[in-house]
């Protein structure tokens, strides 16, 4: 809490528009130094006991545990309302989900999936489609919420103790990602959902020992509904690789056989039916195997802040803004290195402490760090740069995915009261972040 205060008292007394311009937003009403303080602290205060409570108990007790949890934040989902979104409109968002070639586009890009999960919500909407979205983009998350509490589960499970393994699943949650599931109105919604489920997919399929086909049919139907929901998936394929290694060094080339099989298959039928379906609406330029199609209009979306400017200054530039873009979305990615790095330098020198970290594996965290560089790569390279008031959701998987690695690395630590401290010394600035994202964000639609 100490440390939210003095992030908030560089924007109130020593840089002043220092968080806006983290969050590069316009000036809107948001509340106070003060409020924001209470409820982190209230959220703190609440959120870790229930977490904690959650994950004491072993086996189906703690299946019962995340169950209650999700359900919960689906039925908090509902009194969540995003009336100012930024990026697509609602008004936007239905001409592309329009079925009429002559009221606009059936999909964008690589975005089918996710423009047509809200076909029916408009077709069946009485209010001009604002209610219909949001609606469309709750019940989107439902799955991704239950997927995120999987993914802190997986990584918290192996740690001796409830209050480890409590702060553990807070850490992993209680980020502003949790945001884009809970009825963001994007058309990045669904693809924004299925990518927990996928990651939480690969954290089990890594250490189960059994069935190892299953799984691999289970992340492959997963990675390819997301990658054409939203392009933005396919940055997933760097940790796809490992989960393919990995199979096949242990003996289970078969597994990767299916894994390849039924993402192709999935992947071919959905682009067959974006592709039959290319003649009954108006595409854009760049729209995903439209005829016009152009390689030099790829190539012309490359640039982003290394490419654009690959000088001194535009290195020290793309390093300003990567440092913005952790501390808006992924704060325990700023904290982590210094606490891995005292970690390290302790154990280098014998005090190792009393019991050795023992939270996710090597192979999970090879898993979800090569996810992350690959949403970082592309945070990095993609010049359609609109900052957090349109297409923040768009580089989240970057975002999400480096908070995982973050996760799992601390959970390694031998020093049990260092990775402790980490991560209450980080949930406050995560929740400060998410709270101040969400004052901007939501509102009655409008």
């Amino acid at each position: 809490m100490a440390a939210a205060a003095g992030l908030l008292a560089a924007e109130t007394f020593g840089r002043p528009g220092f968080l806006t311009g983290v969050w590069a937003l316009p000036d809107r009403a948001v509340p106070s130094v003060g409020d924001l303080l209470v409820w982190t602290a209230l959220g703190s205060g609440l959120l870790l006991p229930v977490f904690t409570l959650a994950l004491a108990p072993r086996g189906r007790g703690r299946i019962a545990g995340l169950v209650g949890l999700g359900i919960a934040a689906a039925v908090g989902a509902t009194l969540v309302t995003f009336g100012k979104p930024g990026g697509d409109s609602v008004a936007n968002l239905a001409a592309h989900a329009a079925l009429d070639p002559g009221e606009g586009h059936l999909f964008v890009g690589g975005e089918f999936l996710g423009h047509l999960w809200f076909v029916p919500w408009f077709a069946a909407a009485s209010d001009g489609g604002h209610g219909a979205a949001i609606w469309a983009a709750r019940a989107a998350g439902w799955p991704g919420l239950i997927g995120l509490l999987a993914c802190a589960a997986l990584l918290s499970g192996g740690l001796p103790t409830a209050r480890e393994r409590g702060l553990t699943a807070c850490a992993t949650c209680a980020m502003p990602f949790t945001l884009l599931l809970l009825g963001y109105p994007q058309s990045t919604a669904l693809m924004s959902a299925l990518v927990p489920c996928f990651l939480a997919a690969g954290l089990a399929a890594l250490d189960s020992p059994g069935h190892p086909a299953r799984w691999a049919a289970g992340c492959a139907a997963l990675l390819a509904l997301a990658c054409t929901a939203h392009g933005t998936a396919y940055v997933l394929g760097l940790g796809t690789l490992w989960l393919l290694f990995r199979w096949i060094r242990r003996g289970h080339a078969g597994a990767a056989m299916v894994f390849v099989a039924v993402f192709a298959v999935l992947w071919a039928a959905i682009s067959t039916a974006e592709w039959s379906l290319i003649h009954r609406a108006r595409t854009m330029p760049w729209s995903f195997l439209a005829r016009a199609f152009e390689p030099a209009g790829l190539a012309g979306c490359f640039g982003g802040p290394l490419l654009d400017d690959p000088g001194p200054s535009g290195l020290a530039a793309a390093g300003a803004a990567l440092w913005r873009w952790v501390l808006s979305l992924a704060p325990l990615a700023a904290v982590a290195p210094v606490v891995l790095i005292t970690g390290g330098l302790g154990r280098f020198a014998g005090r190792s402490g009393r019991h050795a970290g023992s939270g996710a594996t090597v192979d999970r965290i090879a898993f979800v760090a090569l996810c992350a560089a690959g949403g970082l790569a592309l945070w990095a390279t993609w010049s359609v740069w609109y900052g957090y008031p349109a297409d923040w959701d768009v580089t989240a998987i970057a975002a999400l995915t480096l908070q995982l690695t973050c996760v799992g690395l601390l959970g390694r630590l031998p020093h049990p009261r260092l990775r402790e401290a980490a991560l209450a010394f980080a949930i406050p600035l995560q929740l400060l972040t998410t709270l101040a994202l969400a004052a901007r964000f939501t509102g009655s639609p409008g």
